[in-house]
């Protein structure tokens, strides 16, 4: 985790994590991965440091998750203030106010590319599929707030699935 945070800093790492934890050390299965990704998001905080604390625990318990979350978080905060502070001092020159605006992009399409993975093995289902589409409207075109749309959702699935409406 260390590693990713120091060379992941600011942005979402879940899917240079996952590449790490499941190709590369063999410490949990995909399956796993997406379940502590679902875990990671629906906390509050950074996805990221979430999911580094739940790979952690998943592996070694609450001390070990603790410790992934701090060599997770512990670079990015002493690399971000560093960073942070030289681009204000130069964010009136046209060159980095670019930068700063291709790192958006670059942003958004991380998050988009980690949506469509974790979609692809996760929304197996129809109830699934209308879930996130309707979580999705109300977060996003809708401008609505994570935390009003996705217990709902999360109580719905339960319920359609514990009672046998859908396998």
């Amino acid at each position: 985790m260390l590693r990713l945070g120091l060379v992941s800093f600011g942005g979402n790492n879940a899917l240079l994590m996952s590449r790490m934890v499941v190709e590369e050390q063999g410490w949990l299965s995909h399956a796993e991965m997406d379940d502590a990704v679902a875990v990671a998001t629906l906390g509050p905080g950074g996805n990221s440091s979430n999911l580094s604390y739940e790979v952690g625990r998943r592996l070694g318990g609450v001390c070990s998750g603790l410790t992934a979350y701090a060599s997770m978080t512990i670079p990015g905060i002493v690399l971000g203030l560093t960073v942070g502070e030289t681009i204000l001092s130069l964010s009136s020159q046209p060159m980095v106010a670019g930068a700063i605006n291709g790192a958006e992009a670059a942003a958004v399409a991380m998050m988009i590319a980690i949506g469509v993975r974790l979609g692809r093995r996760s929304l197996n289902q129809r109830l699934d599929w209308i879930l996130a589409l309707v979580v999705f409207v109300v977060i996003g075109p809708l401008d609505g707030a994570i935390m009003l749309a996705v217990p709902p959702a999360v109580a719905m699935g339960y319920l359609v699935r514990s009672r046998g409406w859908m396998p």
